[in-house]
């Protein structure tokens, strides 16, 4: 099977998963209220949704996405901070520490293992998680942090495999398209 043929088996699985069981642990905690659609959306949320958070989120949390590249620590370092002022204390504090660790561990075995680099990209997923937490306006934290895991780790890390193995551009076409199919599907069930 090939690369091409594989990518679209995930991104279509991963629209699935969204609408079968997201969708369903949405509307079993009562957090339907807030589904965006085509028709429900203005015209900057419809741009924020499809051009500017795709770029933005992409160049944030995958554009430093490369192996022995120290630019990512310190700009997941940054991330982290913001987390820790404008999204969530603990997970800015956690995140900074992870970070820190892992490139403190870089510089003391002055190269970056496979285990090390995957470690790095499932807490750029993490990030990617919690930055998103405020979308989903849950009645408590933990649900908030409960759902935004269960709706953002597995595409943000589909998104990060798309950046290391194909490229940037990929990435963020990918989100976009993404997006708005989520949008129009919507648009099509609610």
């Amino acid at each position: 099977m090939n690369k091409t043929l594989k990518f679209t088996l995930v991104f279509f699985s991963l629209l699935a998963y969204n609408f079968l069981i997201i969708d369903s642990i949405t509307i079993y905690f009562n957090l339907s209220n807030g589904i965006k659609t085509i028709t429900t959306s203005s015209l900057i949320t419809l741009l924020s949704a499809i051009l500017f958070a795709p770029l933005i989120e992409e160049f944030v949390f995958r554009w430093s996405l490369n192996r022995n590249d120290d630019v990512k620590y310190y700009i997941y370092l940054l991330v982290s901070v913001c987390i820790l002022f404008f999204v969530e204390t603990y997970f800015g504090i956690l995140l900074f520490t992870i970070f820190s660790y892992l490139f403190s561990f870089k510089y003391k075995f002055k190269t970056e293992s496979k285990i090390h680099f995957n470690l790095f990209l499932f807490s750029a997923a993490i990030s990617f998680c919690i930055v998103h937490i405020p979308v989903i306006n849950a009645p408590t934290l933990s649900i908030n942090i409960f759902m935004a895991l269960i709706t953002f780790l597995p595409i943000g890390l589909f998104f990060s495999y798309i950046r290391v193995c194909i490229g940037l551009r990929e990435a963020i076409i990918s989100h976009s398209i993404y997006n708005l199919l989520t949008l129009a599907i919507n648009e099509v069930i609610y």
